[in-house]
C-alpha cells in the first residue's frame, strides 16, 4: 500500500484549504507529482501540520480517531491510485491497521524504554516496551554478526586476489587498468563453451559496428553532396500585392445627395420616386430628346408639358454636374479595381506546381534522396483555382452605379462556399 498524494485537507488544525496540485503549481512536463517511492521527508516549524498529516494517517488506518476538539471539515488520499475521503465524520473507506507503521514520539513511547519506571502513569512508560527491548537487541546482534562476516570474507576475496594477480604478473605481462579488470572479473569465471560463445557474441558485435560504420560514411558522403547542391531550378512564383484601398473604397463608394431641406414635401417625395426609378425617369428623358418635345415621352399627352417640364427641372437638379463627377470617380475606382483583378489573374495562371515537381524528380534522381515527396502530393497540391477571382472581375465590369456593388456583396459569401466546395488543397482566393 503506497501512498501517493495528499490531495486535499480543509478546515483542519493548521489547514485551511490545502491543495496538493495547488501546491506543487503546474507541472511543465503534464505529469502529475507524487510522493517519491523510496522516501519522503516532510518537514516545517512547529505548527505548520506535520503532527496533523499523522493524525490524519492514523484515522484512515483506524489506528487512533480524531479528537472531539479538533475534526477535519474535509479530507481526501490517494493511495495506489485509489481515492479514501473523509467528509461529515465519515471515511468512504479505510485502510488496514498493518497497512501503515508510525515510529513517532507515541510508538517510543508504548514500545521503547527511554528511562524512569514502566507505568501506566504519565510519569513512566507502559510496560509493552519490554519486548520491544529485546527483539531489537536480537535483530541488532544478528544483524552486526552478519555485517562482520560479509566485511571479513570481502577482505579475504580481495587478498586473494592481489595474491593471484602478483603471482601471475610474469605470465601476463601487464598491470589491468580498472575497466580490464572489470571485463577480467566477468569472464574469468565462465567455462571454455561459455568463453567461446562470448568470443562469437564479441565478433557479431564488431561486424554489426563496421556495417554501420559503412552506413555512416555513405550517409555522410551522401549528406556532403546534398549539401553542395548549388542549383535549384524552382520556378518563380510571385504574385503582387493586392490594393485592398482600392477595393474598400470601390464597396463603400457612395454618392452624396444635395441637401433638401428647402425644398417643399411635394418636391421631396418627387426627388424620392425620382431617385428611385431613376432609370425608369432617364429613358423618358433621352426619349423626349431625340422626339417630339411637346408632349409627354411615357403618355403622348400634350397637356402634361408644364408638369413634364417640372420633373426634367428637378431630375437635373438632382443629377447635376456635382453627382456626376461622383459618378464618374466611381467609374475609376471600377476600371482601376478591374485592372487589379486581371493582374491578380495573370499572374495566378503563371503558377503551376508541376514544374515544381519536375524539379524535385531531378534532384531525386541525381542524388538518390528517399521519400523526397508523395507520389499523392501532385494531386494534393495542383494549381490553385481562382474561378471565384475571375467570376469577381466579370461582375465589377458590368458595374454602372455604386447601388449595383451591393449585391456583388452580399453574393461574396454564396459564391465564396460554392468555390470551396472543391478539393481541400485548392487555394481559394
Amino acid at each position: 500500500m503506497k501512498l501517493n498524494a495528499v490531495s486535499e485537507i480543509k478546515n483542519y488544525k493548521s489547514f485551511r484549504s490545502f491543495s496538493w496540485n495547488k501546491f506543487f503549481k503546474e507541472n511543465p512536463t503534464g505529469k502529475s507529482y507524487y510522493f517519491h517511492n523510496d522516501m519522503n521527508i516532510i518537514f516545517g516549524e512547529n505548527g505548520s501540520g506535520k503532527s496533523s498529516i499523522c493524525n490524519i494517517l492514523k484515522s484512515v488506518c483506524c489506528k487512533k480517531e480524531f479528537s472531539d476538539e479538533y475534526t477535519p471539515g474535509y479530507v481526501k488520499l490517494l493511495f495506489d491510485s485509489e481515492e479514501y475521503e473523509y467528509n461529515n465524520g465519515h471515511w468512504n473507506k479505510n485502510l488496514k491497521d498493518e497497512d501503515i507503521i508510525f515510529f513517532d514520539r507515541e510508538f517510543i513511547k508504548e514500545n521503547i524504554h527511554v528511562g524512569g519506571y514502566r507505568t501506566s502513569d504519565s510519569r513512566g512508560q507502559e510496560q509493552a516496551s519490554g519486548k520491544m527491548i529485546i527483539e531489537l537487541d536480537s535483530k541488532a546482534i544478528e544483524l552486526r554478526k552478519n555485517r562482520e562476516n560479509k566485511k571479513q570474507l570481502k577482505e579475504n576475496a580481495k587478498d586473494e586476489l592481489d595474491l593471484f594477480c602478483q603471482s601471475k604478473k610474469d605470465n601476463l605481462g601487464f598491470e589491468l587498468n580498472e575497466k580490464e579488470r572489470v571485463l577480467y572479473d566477468e569472464l574469468s569465471s565462465l567455462s571454455k563453451d561459455e568463453l567461446k560463445d562470448k568470443l562469437t557474441s564479441y565478433e557479431k558485435q564488431e561486424h554489426k559496428i563496421e556495417v554501420n560504420l559503412l552506413d555512416k560514411e555513405a550517409l555522410n558522403n551522401k549528406l556532403s553532396d546534398i549539401i553542395n547542391i548549388s542549383e535549384v531550378n524552382f520556378p518563380d512564383v510571385y504574385v503582387s500585392e493586392f490594393n485592398k484601398e482600392i477595393f474598400y473604397k470601390l464597396i463603400n463608394f457612395t454618392i452624396k445627395e444635395k441637401s433638401n431641406c428647402n425644398d417643399s414635401e411635394d418636391i421631396k417625395l418627387t426627388k424620392s420616386i425620382i431617385t428611385k426609378h431613376k432609370d425608369f425617369f432617364e429613358k423618358g428623358i433621352s426619349i423626349r430628346k431625340e422626339s417630339d418635345k411637346s408632349c409627354c415621352p411615357f403618355c403622348q399627352s400634350k397637356t402634361v408639358e408644364e408638369n413634364v417640364n417640372e420633373i426634367i427641372n428637378i431630375y437635373n437638379d438632382i443629377y447635376d454636374t456635382t453627382y456626376n463627377q461622383q459618378l464618374n470617380a466611381f467609374i475609376s475606382y471600377r476600371d482601376q479595381m478591374s485592372t487589379l483583378l486581371k493582374s491578380f489573374v495573370d499572374e495566378f495562371n503563371k503558377i503551376n506546381t508541376s514544374d515544381l515537381f519536375d524539379e524535385l524528380d531531378r534532384i531525386n534522381t541525381e542524388y538518390n534522396i528517399k521519400d523526397l515527396y508523395d507520389v499523392n502530393d501532385r494531386t494534393k497540391y495542383r494549381t490553385p483555382s481562382i474561378d471565384f477571382v475571375k467570376s469577381l472581375k466579370q461582375k465589377i465590369d458590368k458595374l454602372e452605379k455604386p447601388d449595383d456593388i451591393k449585391v456583388i456583396v452580399n453574393n461574396i459569401d454564396s459564391d465564396s462556399n460554392d468555390t470551396n466546395s472543391g478539393s481541400e488543397n485548392d487555394i481559394v482566393c
